[in-house]
């Protein structure tokens, strides 16, 4: 392991094994080889969720889901941070400050047309369902709550006045 020899902003260095001839004596070495870390953003959230997760294993819903949140706080400000420094490219070379990369730019259109259409009736209509769906998930997670809170009262009622608790000192 060395200090930062590949292209990734990971501080090591891959080394190879080879046989090289030194004179005529076969000699081993280690040559230096380039690696580049390749991940997309949802391996980077995901690695983060699980470096997150409580030493016991176990998570309460209201830790586990203010973890949820901030991994959704992080992810969109690494996103806006990004847009800004693309907007801030294109400005630049519209300006003339920076010089034309055609490669950069081909990938920066093919960016924004993979980007959906956000004025276009059928992403109102999947936005609409989406956003159904997750009040729908809401209102029976807070249903079943409720069954349970109800059977958990059932339950200390049935305790507390079971007849057959109330004979045990005539017996």
């Amino acid at each position: 392991v060395g200090g930062g020899g590949g292209t990734g902003d990971l501080p090591i260095g891959i080394f190879e094994s080879e046989v090289v001839l030194v004179g005529e004596t076969p000699t081993p070495r280690f040559a230096r080889l380039g690696y580049k870390v390749d991940s997309i953003e949802s391996e980077r959230i995901a690695v983060d969720h699980v470096a997150h997760i409580l030493p016991s294993g176990e998570s309460s819903s209201a830790s586990a889901f203010s973890q949820h949140l901030n991994g959704m706080h992080t992810a969109i400000n690494m996103l806006t941070e990004r847009i800004e420094i693309i907007s801030r490219y294109v400005a630049a070379v519209q300006a003339g400050t920076v010089p034309f990369d055609h490669a950069l730019l081909r990938q920066v259109k093919a960016l924004c047309a993979r980007l959906p259409a956000l004025d276009s009736d059928a992403f109102r209509a999947e936005f609409v369902q989406d956003h159904n769906n997750s009040l729908l998930v809401t209102q029976l997670a807070v249903i079943t709550q409720g069954a349970a809170l109800t059977n958990e009262l059932i339950d200390k009622f049935n305790v507390a006045y079971d007849r057959h608790s109330r004979r045990r000192g005539i017996f």
